[in-house]
Formats: structure tokens, sequence, C-alpha cells
């Protein structure tokens, strides 16, 4: 019988007691949103770059902030 390779453990992400967990955050990706470490360059869930998911997310951001200013306005406008 074929022996298995041994599983390695990485201790940099293990439990001790007194140390705090690693920083997580959200993926900026429109569908995944799932939780990365914050150091990370690409998003291991979407495959996403994060600059880029980012740029798009404040985008989006930005044409959602016009549509309720023009929105405002809208109803600012009519009479009561």
């Amino acid at each position: 019988m074929p022996r298995l390779p041994e599983k390695r453990v990485d201790w940099r992400h293990a439990r001790i007691k007194g140390r705090l967990p690693p920083r997580l955050v959200r993926c900026p990706g429109g569908e995944c949103g799932q939780y990365i470490y914050a150091g990370g360059k690409t998003c291991p869930h979407c495959g996403g770059t994060l600059v880029t998911l980012r740029r798009k997310q404040l985008a989006a951001l930005r044409k959602a902030e016009r549509a309720a200013e023009k929105l405002r306005e809208i109803l600012g406008s009519l009479p009561e």
C-alpha cells in the first residue's frame, strides 16, 4: 500500500492562548462577499484582484449616491 504524504500544519494561523485572531475583511466583489485576509492581493474564493474589485465597488457607490441625490431633488421640488 502506498504511503500517504504527511499533512503539514501551518502554525502561523493556529489559535494560541492570548493571541488575537487574524484580521479579516469582506471581499469587495459584488457576488462574492466572502471573508479574506486583510493583506491579500486576490480573493481565493472568486479569484478577483482586490484593487480592481474595490475600484468597481467605489464606482457603484458613487453612482448610487448620485441617484439618491437626484431623488432628493425631485422629491424636494414637489408641492406639499
